[in-house]
């Protein structure tokens, strides 16, 4: 999956919210950073590190 573009249409839930969204055609991928870190990238703004 790194590197891929996945679009999704649905629901979204935030655990440190705790909310649900309805979110029509977000773009999610797996990145990497200069230092080799994998992060989650939903519509072009980073979420977190995997660890």
């Amino acid at each position: 999956m790194h590197g891929h573009t996945i679009i999704y249409s649905g629901w979204l839930h935030s655990i440190e919210y705790r909310q649900n969204a309805l979110e029509d055609n977000v773009s999610a991928q797996v990145i990497k950073d200069k230092k080799r870190n994998l992060f989650l990238q939903i519509s072009k703004t980073p979420i977190c590190a995997m660890v």
